[in-house]
């Protein structure tokens, strides 16, 4: 039965990594190579096994693996039938991190599916009551209502007994899947995300059918987007890959990350300093998180340990890591700084002349009224709708729209709608 497991495992093409198999074999049976099986497993071992012929197996073939990932061209293949079948899927995303809600939303959307974004376990909560999704990747720590509270109130609802409640988080320890599982969730992904993990949980877990929809296309990076081929800290290959290698979202994430983290050591100093370890520790683990979706693995790795130290109640370390973290947390807030001085500043750009609407607000009232719904459902198709709409305008009023579609790069749905709402009656159209 070994054997045929491995085979099957190795003829799995929605295992996009595959793992070393190592057999276990009865004491006095015939080699495997002598009987001219198929290659489907790394290597074999006799029982009676010893600890030490264990480990120096594993030790071998995790040596052989990263030998063979520096030399073979890491392409991950899809299955065709397994994407055509979660293609047009709704996906309720919990998520309060505008970074990762950035990453997530822009993951699922290159997978084909319709995202809807919910800023924490209440927001969650109720969007399920006013539609159906096929799946809802849930952040754990979220304010107001975290992802455990919100799956257990959920799971109390026959409604939703067989909804598929992924959590996301970026502990990685086995106690914190065991803690998703037992609140009720279906799965687990660790941030920062992997893309082909994400696509697997997305395959085993959303219903395959027909759902009329098509893949999208992949983003093209328009020539303006230029990315520097090195940044202090960042694996900039590993940063690309999290985000599909899509080069203006990856910018736009770096840019964002120097503007929302910038002030961050001072937190922590502060926070050190008033005593507020729990705090703290919340703003470690966000830092965390958010520099592990942009490939900043230094960064990643003092916040964690931070974080983990916090947690364990050794304050007397904590100073020490804080200047770790500090030590490489400046040099990457330094080069990202350059990076976002380079940023256009899009409300200097020149008008056009003769907008498609000619002063016909009729003309506008469908594309409106159809963002306004996106926006009041929190949809992720919002920031294409009103491309729609600055067509129809023409440029003269692109600074308008560019505070707009600022909220809702940020999922400021709310505000948007509001701001949506008061230029609609500026330009006197009735909603």
């Amino acid at each position: 039965a070994g054997l045929e497991t491995a085979k099957a495992i190795r003829a799995n093409t929605l295992i996009v990594q595959q793992p070393a198999i190592i057999l276990l074999a009865p004491h006095g049976e015939e080699p495997l190579s002598a009987t001219g099986e198929p290659a489907c497993i790394d290597d074999v071992l006799q029982k009676p096994i010893h600890s030490s012929q264990l480990l120096d197996a594993i030790a071998t073939l995790f040596a052989k693996d990263r030998r063979r990932q520096r030399a073979l061209p890491q392409t991950k293949l899809r299955d065709v039938d397994a994407i055509r079948g979660i293609l047009g899927a709704k996906v309720l995303l919990a998520e309060d991190n505008p970074i990762n809600q950035q990453v997530a939303a822009e993951l699922l959307e290159m997978n084909g599916l319709v995202v809807t974004v919910a800023q924490d376990g209440q927001q969650a909560i109720a969007a399920l009551q006013d539609a159906v999704f096929d799946l809802v990747l849930m952040d754990i720590q979220m304010p107001i209502m975290d992802g455990l509270e919100a799956t257990m109130v959920l799971r109390k609802d026959p409604r939703f007994d067989h909804l598929p409640i992924v959590a996301m988080t970026a502990h990685a320890l086995l106690e914190d899947r065991a803690k998703s599982l037992e609140a009720g969730m279906n799965d687990h992904l660790t941030k920062p995300i992997d893309p082909d993990h994400l696509f697997m949980v997305l395959v085993k877990w959303i219903p395959a059918k027909n759902r009329g929809a098509v893949l999208p296309q992949a983003p093209m990076a328009a020539p303006e987007v230029v990315l520097p081929n090195t940044l202090p800290g960042i694996d900039m290959a590993k940063g690309l890959r999290q985000v599909g290698d899509n080069r203006k979202l990856f910018r736009t994430l770096l840019v964002d990350f120097h503007e929302d983290y910038q002030e961050s050591l001072p937190r922590l100093r502060a926070l050190l300093h008033s005593g507020a370890y729990p705090d703290m520790q919340r703003l470690a683990h966000t830092l965390k998180g958010v520099a592990g979706s942009i490939g900043a693995e230094s960064v990643f790795n003092a916040a964690r340990i931070l974080e983990t130290t916090l947690q364990s109640g050794q304050v007397t370390a904590v100073d020490g890591l804080l200047q770790e973290l500090e030590s490489e947390l400046i040099p990457l807030l330094q080069g990202l700084k350059a990076l976002s001085a380079e940023e256009p500043d899009r409300s200097a750009e020149p008008s056009e002349a003769s907008p498609r609407w000619e002063g016909d607000p009729a003309l506008l009232r469908q594309p409106f009224l159809e963002l306004t719904r996106l926006l009041q459902a929190g949809h992720s198709r919002s920031a294409q709708q009103l491309i729609v709409i600055g067509d129809l305008l023409g440029t003269s009023f692109r600074p308008r729209l560019a505070s707009i579609e600022e909220l809702i790069e940020a999922f400021e749905f709310e505000e948007a709608l509001e701001q949506l709402e008061t230029f609609a009656a500026e330009i006197g159209l009735t909603l």
